[in-house]
């Protein structure tokens, strides 16, 4: 009885074996191109960064199987810079700063295909630092070298005819600089470029100076990297300002600098740059509020 038990449940394995449809792979009429994805890790870095390229996350809902094979075009110049391979992930190095424009194609078994592109930026490591001493009251200051322009990698805390410390609380002008009017600041100049309060040898810089160093750091990036902690070495604080009715606001959350340059009426042009955010804020404000100087060399 358990030997005839055994056959009878044989024979139902073998008839479901036989009865299973192995064909539902598909073939080339009902298949679908596969739809192309790219991650990296990280989206942005400095130049000796390497990144991720991924295409793991490429579907291809006509394949069950979904074997694929890829390839890179790691420049964007629409010519493929390698063979296609059975693995998803590449490592890239992107030696030159700026915004780089990858692609990726993927086939699927078949030979049918999708591509998908990405941009990466990178900026340059930037080590090049110095310090100087300020002859007129012997303060030290950081100095760092950007796009070959030297600039102050500290607020400039130097004797004015008036010179606001936040709070009116002189380690706050020790931490964080002075906050000085334009006229102060500009030391009664009007031209682009003046000395100004800067030492010898420095100058307040022309707003066309702030563009150009924002442009080369990246609109998008220029604030994190100028921050304390940041790539640049800047060592930018948010100092806060001084505002119109003397009251003191945005230690911590805000900082706006001077530039040289004048706007219509009584006001100046002035760059400002908030913590939780990433844009750069290019405004002209009346001349009697109280903000941070940085020098740049002439």
């Amino acid at each position: 009885m358990l030997k005839r038990i055994r056959q009878f449940l044989l024979i139902i394995l073998v008839v479901g074996i036989i009865s299973c449809d192995f064909t539902k792979v598909p073939s080339d009429e009902d298949n679908t191109a596969p739809i192309a994805m790219i991650t990296v890790s990280p989206s942005k870095g400095d130049t000796t960064m390497a990144f991720v390229l991924s295409g793991a996350s490429t579907r291809d809902n006509g394949d069950i199987l979904q074997i694929r094979e890829y390839r890179w075009d790691l420049n964007g110049d629409s010519v493929w810079d390698t063979d296609f391979k059975n693995y998803s992930l590449y490592v890239q190095h992107f030696p030159i700063p700026g915004q780089h424009l990858v692609l990726m194609e993927a086939r699927d078994r078949f030979g049918l295909s999708d591509t998908a592109s990405i941009f990466i930026t990178t900026w340059g490591r930037n080590h090049d630092t110095s310090s100087f001493i300020d002859p007129r009251d012997g303060q030290q200051y950081r100095s760092v070298r950007i796009k070959g322009a030297w600039w102050m990698a500290e607020n400039l805390n130097a004797p004015a005819t008036t010179k606001y410390c936040y709070s009116n609380r002189s380690t706050n002008c020790t931490k964080y600089g002075g906050l000085y009017t334009w006229t102060n600041a500009m030391n009664y100049a009007i031209t682009d470029k003046a000395k100004g309060i800067c030492p010898t040898g420095w100058h307040i810089p022309a707003i066309t100076e702030w563009e150009k160093l924002f442009s080369y750091l990246g609109d998008t990036l220029a604030k994190q990297r100028l921050e304390v902690g940041g790539d640049s070495e800047f060592r930018m604080l948010f100092a806060g300002q001084r505002s119109l009715n003397g009251r003191y606001e945005f230690q911590e959350t805000v900082t706006t600098f001077w530039s040289s340059t004048k706007a219509a009426g009584e006001n100046a042009w002035v760059y400002s740059l908030q913590k939780d955010k990433d844009n750069l804020f290019k405004m002209n404000l009346a001349q009697t509020y109280g903000l941070s100087v940085r020098c740049i060399k002439d």
